[in-house]
C-alpha cells in the first residue's frame, strides 16, 4: 500500500522457482494471465530489492503499471523485463524517492516505446 500513498501503486509480484534479475529498477511489460484483459501487454516500471529508503530487509518485486487504473489484486500475470534502468538505491527522503520514481517512469516509457518498434 505504500506505493499508492506516494502516487505510484504497485503490484507485489510473487515468484515461485523462477530466476529474477539483479536488484534495481527496470522497464517492464506485464501481461495478465487471468481475469479481464487476458493477453494484453501493459507497460510499466518495476523495482527489485529491499526498499532501503523504508528500511526493508526482504527482497521483493514491485511492478507499477503505466496509465492503468484497474484492480489486479490476486490476478496471475507475467512480467517481461525489458531493460535495467538503474541499481537500487537509498534516498534521504520520500520526496527524493518520489522524484526519482517520476524520472524512472519517464525512462521506462522511452524503453517501452522503443521496444514496440
Amino acid at each position: 500500500g505504500r506505493g499508492r500513498t506516494i502516487g505510484f501503486p504497485t503490484a507485489n509480484v510473487d515468484t515461485q522457482n523462477e530466476l529474477r534479475p539483479a536488484p534495481g529498477v527496470y522497464a517492464i511489460r506485464v501481461r495478465f494471465l487471468t481475469g479481464e484483459g487476458v493477453g494484453t501487454w501493459h507497460g510499466g516500471a518495476a523495482n527489485i530489492g529491499i526498499k532501503p529508503t523504508f528500511g526493508g530487509t526482504e527482497v521483493t518485486i514491485e511492478a507499477h503499471l503505466l496509465d492503468f487504473a484497474g484492480d489486479i489484486y490476486g490476478r496471475e500475470l507475467r512480467v517481461q523485463f525489458l531493460e535495467r534502468l538503474r541499481p537500487e538505491q537509498r534516498f534521504g527522503s520520500v520526496a527524493e524517492l518520489t522524484g526519482q520514481i517520476k524520472r524512472d517512469v519517464e525512462a521506462a516509457r522511452t524503453v517501452i516505446a522503443r521496444a514496440g518498434e
